[in-house]
């Protein structure tokens, strides 16, 4: 009977409290949980507080609470939300797209998310980027076209260097509007994605590339430019960068006479490369040089010893 009268005075010190908006202990919060109207005060509750027993939120089985719980407090402990994403067989499995909604998730999670909840996927990256594990899935996966070209038009996300690669590697035509969408936004910072995107061959995306003023190409990019020996896209790439001097060498010295008359006439040539030039012994190509440059020492005497 003692207890009885004990437990009922908690309750009411319980009650009490949520009502007024103060906090419980760990001890009073578990004893919340076993009252009858424990929903009532807990949507009370956690207006409030957060809660010490997050995980006892999963037993109670009430969507619309977690909810709740999870919209005024931003984060749920890891493992809660590992289970969530795992527990395939608990009802709390379909409350995925309340964590993505409100929650930031971990990586594996993200994952699981953008493969198997592309809805959900679209809320959560209203308000984040992906991690480059989760970005690089949801790249890789065949479909979701609609989040895809949200995450690079309309959030305008930057994306990891991985998912980049993967995209400029893919011979599949959507990934290729998806590239290009990006591209629009965005310039190619590392050496690889230079690399891989000449090596792609594709002239639309070298010409944006050039077009939108990008980085210089690095020196492997452009020693592969050449090597493909494309007339156009040689043509594009003189219209906005010069060559670094091994790549400008090699071009100088066997590059067709119109295309490095279109050279000469915008850009300076490096010392070495005016010696290379001097040699092709193209007077009308000298010429059209020395209307707009001057050579080097060097290249001058070189020049002048040719001519005696």
């Amino acid at each position: 009977m003692f207890k009885k009268i004990i437990t009922k005075f908690n309750d009411a010190i319980i009650r009490k409290r949520v009502k007024k908006g103060d906090w419980l202990t760990g001890e009073q919060e578990l004893r919340l949980f076993a009252m009858p109207e424990c929903k009532e005060l807990l949507a009370q509750y956690i207006k409030h507080w957060g809660l010490i027993h997050e995980e006892i939120l999963l037993e109670l089985n009430d969507e619309k609470l977690f909810e709740q719980y999870c919209s005024v407090n931003k984060s749920l402990y890891g493992e809660i939300v590992n289970k969530i994403f795992t527990d395939a067989d608990k009802p709390y499995y379909a409350w995925q797209p309340i964590c993505a909604k409100y929650l930031t998730l971990s990586p594996e999670n993200e994952v699981i998310m953008v493969t198997s909840w592309p809805k959900s996927a679209a809320d959560y990256i209203d308000n984040r980027r992906l991690t480059s594990k989760a970005e690089l899935a949801m790249f890789s996966t065949r479909g979701n076209m609609e989040l895809k070209r949200k995450y690079i038009v309309d959030k305008n996300y930057f994306l990891a260097d991985v998912t980049v690669l993967m995209l400029l590697s893919s011979k599949v035509p959507l990934d290729g509007e998806l590239l290009y969408a990006y591209m629009q936004r965005h310039f190619l910072e590392s050496d690889n994605q230079q690399i891989v995107l000449v090596s792609r061959h594709n002239l639309d995306l070298l010409s944006l590339y050039f077009e939108r003023g990008s980085r210089p190409l690095c020196k492997g990019a452009q020693v592969m430019l050449w090597e493909w020996g494309d007339k156009k896209a040689l043509g594009a790439f003189i219209e906005h960068q010069s060559f670094f001097e091994d790549a400008e060498v090699a071009f100088v010295k066997d590059a067709d006479a119109d295309l490095l008359e279109k050279y000469v006439i915008k850009y300076q040539l490096s010392e070495l490369a005016e010696i290379v030039f001097i040699e092709r012994n193209n007077a009308r190509l000298i010429k059209t040089y020395l209307r707009n440059h001057q050579f080097g020492d060097h290249a001058w005497q070189y020049y002048i010893s040719l001519m005696n």
